[in-house]
């Protein structure tokens, strides 16, 4: 990686990392942090998946 910034990695990273420990939460029966937990995960991956596309296209 170069030594520019990368917001998609930054956010990205946060929110999956939020989302994993929503999941974590909603394992042990609390249903609406599980939900809660798709719904941090997907926006997560897709950043990171934009933040990988976009890397990609300027190398």
């Amino acid at each position: 990686m170069g030594k520019t910034a990368k917001p998609f990695y930054f956010a990205g990273t946060a929110v999956v990392a939020v989302g994993v420990m929503f999941a974590a939460v909603g394992a042990f029966g609390q249903v609406a942090f599980g939900y809660t937990a798709v719904g941090l995960l997907v926006p997560g991956l897709m950043l990171l998946g934009a933040g990988a596309c976009s890397s990609r296209r300027r190398a």
